[in-house]
């Protein structure tokens, strides 16, 4: 039971990832008194905790967060890791103030505060800006639950590397660049490997000179309401920098189609049925995790809804969210040019 009076701050920012990070210095130069709340025990946490081989899609020359450039080469692709250790640096370079494992629980508004509630303490805030990103709750299919036990399986979220999963052959399911990433490393390494996805893909390269057309362009800023926005959004995701010609014309990768039904061992596909997985990878994406807000930003779906960040209700504002504004809004070298903008209509 919290006892203790609220902590009463001018803004709260949820979430210290990089879209909080990039908040955070805007809000610095406006001498705004705020706080940082997340959930991890460290900065970069996401991050880091990803699998092994991961890479940033986008050259370090694009990856820099606003005030401080991204060491290292300019037309290197960082790794996790790396990633993670810039954001620590950031952090500490501009001093900005965190509370580390503090998950809230619930987030309403009293008369013109916000109440923002986590298990030991209650805030009060003028504003709330909510940065948890774009990925929440691991999604697995239904068909994932009538699976026998003593088939292994796992979400990308959690997966590192191939010494989690058994000997046998390995399933991925899910066609967006993690699942694609995933797959090519299991197979390069000469694992049996059978992939499942829905459609076809589509790949397109990620040399240094691609991105950096992409972003002096101005082509991944396209506003989501953009023709050029609209279209990209139509065609859905698009695998980058993997040579997937390269990939499907490896022999020991058998691609299957969709998965249509799962009972116990023996799994149905488009193309083929199978009853000798031993692993199963399910790189099916994310589910939005709102149920903490207790405001009406959402419609009659469920669906968050934002005026390109700003909601309906005065003082609660997102960075960071999946096509806030632009492609750009869940890149690192987007990310601050949404965090400005939601700055700049802050409630002083």
């Amino acid at each position: 039971m919290i006892l203790q009076s609220p902590i009463l701050k001018h803004t709260i920012v949820i979430g210290a990832g990089q879209s909080g990070l990039a908040i955070s210095y805007f809000l610095k130069k406006k001498s705004i008194d705020y706080l940082v709340l997340d959930e991890g025990h460290e900065v970069g946490h996401s991050w880091a905790n990803r699998y092994d081989s991961l890479k940033l899609f986008t050259n370090i020359r694009h990856d820099s967060l606003v005030g401080l450039d991204f060491p290292g080469d300019k037309n290197r692709y960082p790794t996790k890791d790396e990633t993670a250790a810039y954001l620590k640096q950031y952090a500490k370079h501009f001093q900005v103030p965190i509370r580390h494992n503090t998950s809230v629980k619930n987030l309403k508004k009293e008369n013109d505060l916000f109440v923002i509630e986590t298990k030991d303490e209650v805030y009060q805030a003028k504003n709330v800006i909510i940065c948890t990103g774009a990925f929440h709750m691991p999604f697995i299919p239904e068909c994932g639950k009538k699976i026998n036990t003593n088939i292994f399986q796992i979400h990308s979220k959690d997966y590192k590397n191939s010494l989690q999963l058994k000997k046998g052959k390995i399933l991925v399911v899910g066609g967006g660049n993690s699942g694609v990433q995933i797959v090519e490393e299991l197979v390069n390494e000469g694992k049996e490997v059978c992939f499942s996805y829905r459609g076809q893909l589509k790949g397109i390269g990620n040399n240094p000179f691609f991105v950096w057309l992409s972003f002096v362009s101005g082509f991944v800023f396209a506003s989501k309401n953009s023709f050029v926005g609209k279209f990209i959004i139509k065609k859905g995701e698009v695998i980058i920098g993997t040579d997937l010609r390269k990939l499907f014309g490896k022999p020991n990768l058998n691609q299957v189609g969709a998965l249509l039904e799962a009972e116990k061992n023996v799994l149905q596909f488009e193309r083929i049925q199978l009853n000798d997985i031993e692993n199963i990878i399910w790189a099916t994406g994310y589910t939005a995790d709102f149920n903490w807000i207790q405001l009406p930003i959402f419609d009659a779906k469920g669906n968050l809804e934002t005026d390109y960040g700003v909601t309906k209700v005065k003082g609660l504002y997102f960075v960071g969210s999946a096509w806030q504004r632009s492609r750009a809004s869940w890149l690192i070298g987007g990310v601050s040019r949404d965090a400005k903008y939601i700055a700049e209509r802050i409630d002083l």
